[in-house]
């Protein structure tokens, strides 16, 4: 019995084990890895330049059912008119979520709780560090001091951890705060949905009521997807509803905080410092004054970075495919009229 072929291209750079992990989900799996080819489409467009091996690249996507990426072909819908599904590997989606895509059939599914893990630990990493004043223990040793008895440290244990967005990263951050004690708020889209995923929020807040949240907060955690509600959700009115001191870790985009607003409430001490791994522009401008700032930990957006989250994301790519297979429902659906 001949059985037809399900092609699932590849737009993400994946050993050859992971791509026989991906083609032995299943018979009828057949692996094309686009990422070169997408590589180049893209290259070409940004300078101005005839697309290479377009005939090549047009002819695999038009054979694809299925496409695993990083990021999404031009005209995708158009040039793959057999294309049912794609799984974007990361959680944030909103430069890949083209408006002919949102505007398709096509079902969309994301790769939301692969990092969620690595993201929550920095921000308590960096909540700790903040408490604990490791950049001044730092500097300390640098310049060989032992002022003990001057030096004043702190605990987590009675603090206030605002939390916004409970999503995968945010539901991990809540639960990293609550083992040590600390008191979590936290804020969503939707409060009256799966009241079992708020486990160990002290408060959950409706979007409406995103002041009040803020004004009990020691610590913001920013966990939220970007959106056209989320952009720029956090300005300077924000800003200065949160406690005098309250400290600012950002794992989510650099666009949904007013950053010239932030830098401004940094400057003139209403916030006590700030963890930032993502910016409004990337890299960081190196005018920035953040660069400059000894209570703002700066990261290149590599908080998730662990070293094994590509495996983590082919694992949940693979659970998905054997859904799709089995006509049953995908972990992860993209709403496509939200954003996220």
């Amino acid at each position: 019995m001949v059985t037809s072929k399900r092609i699932v291209s590849l737009g993400i750079k994946l050993t050859e084990a992971q791509k026989q992990q991906v083609a032995g989900v299943d018979p009828r799996v057949e692996v094309q890895d686009l990422t070169e080819l997408l590589r180049g489409e893209r290259r070409a467009i940004e300078r101005g330049e005839p697309v290479p091996d377009l005939q090549a690249l047009n002819e695999r996507l038009g054979r694809t059912e299925v496409l695993f990426t990083i990021q999404t072909p031009r005209e995708l819908p158009t040039r793959a008119p057999r294309l049912r599904w794609v799984h974007f590997f990361w959680t944030g989606i909103e430069r890949l979520l083209t408006p002919e895509l949102a505007a398709s059939d096509i079902q969309v599914t994301h790769g939301g709780g692969v990092t969620s893990r690595a993201l929550a630990e920095y921000a308590l990493c960096a909540i700790l560090m903040h408490l604990k004043r490791i950049p001044t223990l730092a500097a300390m040793k640098a310049r060989k001091e032992w002022p003990r008895r001057e030096l004043q440290l702190d605990e987590a244990s009675g603090k206030t951890v605002a939390i916004l967005g409970l999503g995968s990263i945010g539901r991990e951050v809540a639960a990293l705060c609550k083992a040590l004690g600390m008191r979590v708020l936290a804020t969503r889209r939707h409060t009256s949905t799966r009241q079992e995923d708020a486990d160990g929020v002290d408060v959950l807040y409706p979007s409406s009521q995103l002041t009040d949240m803020l004004r009990e907060a020691d610590f913001l955690v920013l966990a939220a997807p970007l959106t056209r509600e989320t952009k720029g959700l956090i300005g300077k009115r924000e800003l200065l509803a949160l406690r005098k001191g309250a400290y600012i870790v950002n794992v989510a985009r650099g666009e949904i905080v007013d950053e010239e607003a932030l830098i401004d409430l940094l400057q003139e001490g209403h916030l006590s410092g700030a963890a930032l791994d993502v910016f409004q522009r990337e890299p960081l401008p190196p005018e920035s004054p953040l660069w400059e700032m000894p209570n703002v930990l700066i990261t290149p957006h590599a908080a998730a970075a662990v070293g094994h989250e590509v495996d983590r994301g082919v694992e949940l790519f693979c659970n998905n495919l054997r859904r799709f297979l089995r006509r049953e429902p995908f972990l992860n659906v993209v709403d496509k009229s939200a954003g996220y």
